[in-house]
C-alpha cells in the first residue's frame, strides 16, 4: 500500500515528486514512509544534495488516521478519496502538538496524489502543494511487521518500524534534534541505506529488533529501553 487506507494495512510509501502551486513536480529527498496496520508510522526525508539531514531534510513519526471522503465530481476512473490525519510527537522541525490533514486520491495502478496546504519552505507563506506516491520498486513484501518504541516521561521518544524488507527508526535528541536510520534487507543481511549511513551516529538496537518476534520483548541500550509494542506476520 502506498500511503493511505480506510483499512488496517502496513505502509510502505516512497515519494516521487512535490508541486508547490502551479510549479512543476520536483523531488529535492528521498522519502520513505514505514507504517504499521495500527496506523503508526515513520516518514523521513533525507536531503538529496549536501549533507543528508540539513537542508530539506525532515523525519517525523507519530499516527495516522484516515476517512472516506464523497466521490461526487471525481472520474469513475479514480479510487477512493480519502482525508488523512497526520499526528507527529516525534518530529525534527519541533511541531509536537500541530497534525498535519490532506486529501489522499488513489490512481487506478495505486499509486496516489496528496494534496492540501503548508508553509511554501520558500516564501514561508500557506501554499497548496500536491505530493506523489508509489510503492518502492522492490516492495515485494510487506510482511513482517514489527514496532518498537523508546519511551521517557510517558511519552514516545524514539519509534523503530518494520515493514517486510524495510526498517526506519527516529529517536528524539531534543526539540529540534533527532537521530535517524533506514535499512533494507539484502541477501539476508540488513543493510543501511547510504544517505542514511552519512546521517551521523545513531543509537538503535538494530539486530535485537530483527531477532525479536513477541510482543512486550525489550532491550537496554544507552540507557533507553525499547520495547516491542506490535507484530504483525500476515
Amino acid at each position: 500500500m502506498p500511503l493511505a487506507s480506510l483499512n488496517p494495512t502496513p505502509t510502505l510509501a516512497t515519494r516521487h515528486g512535490i508541486t508547490w502551486g502551479l510549479d512543476a513536480p520536483t523531488e529535492d529527498s528521498s522519502v520513505l514512509v514505514t507504517g504499521t496496520p495500527s496506523g503508526h508510522y515513520i516518514d523521513i526525508r533525507f536531503a538529496l544534495t549536501g549533507a543528508p539531514t540539513e537542508g530539506p531534510f525532515w523525519a517525523f513519526a507519530g499516527q495516522s488516521t484516515y476517512k472516506p471522503l464523497p466521490s461526487d465530481g471525481c472520474s469513475s476512473g479514480w479510487g477512493q478519496v480519502v482525508r488523512g490525519e497526520w499526528a507527529h510527537p516525534i518530529d525534527s522541525m519541533g511541531n509536537f502538538e500541530g497534525k498535519d490533514y490532506a486529501d489522499v486520491m488513489t490512481f487506478p495502478n495505486g499509486d496516489q496524489i496528496e494534496t492540501g496546504m503548508l508553509e511554501h519552505p520558500e516564501t514561508g507563506k500557506p501554499s497548496q502543494f500536491k505530493e506523489y506516491w508509489t510503492k518502492p520498486k522492490d516492495a515485494d513484501a510487506y510482511y513482517p511487521i514489527a514496532r518498537a518504541v523508546y519511551q521517557q516521561d510517558g511519552k514516545d521518544r524514539g519509534v523503530m518500524i518494520r515493514v517486510g524488507k524495510w526498517i526506519q527508526a527516529i529517536r528524539q535528541v531534543s526539540d529540534t534534534q533527532v537521530e535517524v536510520g533506514r535499512w533494507r534487507e539484502q541477501a539476508g543481511s540488513w543493510v543501511e541505506e547510504g544517505l542514511s549511513a552519512q546521517s551521523g551516529q545513531k543509537s538503535f538496537p538494530i539486530e535485537w529488533f530483527v531477532a525479536s518476534g513477541k510482543q512486550g520483548e525489550s532491550v537496554a541500550m544507552d540507557e533507553q529501553n525499547w520495547t516491542v509494542v506490535e507484530i504483525a506476520n500476515d
